[in-house]
Parts: structure tokens; sequence; C-alpha cells
């Protein structure tokens, strides 16, 4: 701050190599079962999971105790379409449904299921800078590049609601 910069915090969020390793139930599954590291290097979990509430407590340490500016949240995106026990059921009792494994835009289903990937990622993100901005009110940042890829992504235009700017 003497010299004129603001602190700024990073947290990467679903790219999570401890909480995968430790907490197998919080992995992403993808149609096929499989929750292998995406290529390799990172494990990702998913924000349906109790993975929440361990976000929502580090953001609660962070900001509490660090006289910081404001936060990046990286990677604030569905890595892989999800199918994990929290997703399924809460779909199923959100829908009345099982999830479809199988992408049809044909599919009123699919397109349900697709639309609750994108409102389950925009309320996880808002739980996030909620909580941020309970605690302070700093300046939150979510990855929001990401808009420019396609539907597996899952970010909806309406993430900019949790963030003070967009950028990527």
């Amino acid at each position: 701050r003497q010299q004129g910069i603001h602190p700024l915090a990073y947290f990467s969020v679903i790219f999570d190599n401890w909480n995968f390793e430790h907490h197998p139930d919080w992995r992403i599954l993808g149609a096929e079962g499989n929750n292998a590291r995406l290529q390799g290097r990172y494990g990702v979990v998913c924000p349906n999971s109790p993975y929440r509430d361990y976000v929502v407590a580090c953001v609660k340490e962070i900001v509490g105790n660090y006289d910081i500016d404001g936060i990046f949240f990286d990677m604030t995106f569905w890595p892989d379409v999800c199918y994990c026990p929290h997703c399924a059921g809460r779909f199923v009792s959100e829908h009345n449904a099982e999830p479809p494994r199988m992408v049809d835009w044909d599919n009123p289903t699919w397109i349900a299921f697709q639309k609750a990937r994108q409102s389950w990622l925009l309320e996880f993100a808002n739980t996030v800078t909620n909580t941020v901005k309970s605690i302070r009110p700093i300046t939150v940042n979510h990855q929001y590049s990401t808009i420019f890829h396609n539907w597996t992504l899952g970010v909806p235009l309406e993430l900019t609601q949790a963030c003070d700017y967009v950028g990527g």
C-alpha cells in the first residue's frame, strides 16, 4: 500500500487437487462415471457438493483475516458435465427426472439439465460473492472469459451479476 499497490487475493475454485484427493465424493463425475484428473493436471470438484461449504469457509477466512482490496475467483465454470450424486440428486429433486446422459438439443429434459447447470453455477458464484460482500465491500471478479466457449462449460451470461467487473 505504501507503494500504491492494492493487494488482491486469488482463489482457484472447482480445480482443486487437495479436495479432489481428500474428498472423493466431491469429485465431478462425467457421463461415463469417470472422475480422473482433467488432462492429468487438476482434480476437479463439484460446486453442488459440500465443496461449496468449504469454499465459503475459505472465503470467510481470507476476506476476514487479510487486508485485501479485491479477490479474483478463477475457474468458475464446469470443466465437464457432472453426474455426481449431488448433481443427479438435485436435478431429480428440482425436475423430477434423471439427468440425461446423452446430449440431445431436441430433448426438453436435456435442455432443462443444461439450464440447471447454468443456474447452479450462477448460484455458486453468487454465494461466493455474497459471502465476500457480507464481510467487506471489496472488489470481486469471477473468471468470465469462458463465456466465449461452447455450452459445455455451463457459464451463463448472468455470471456478470456476481462480478464487480468482468474479465478473463
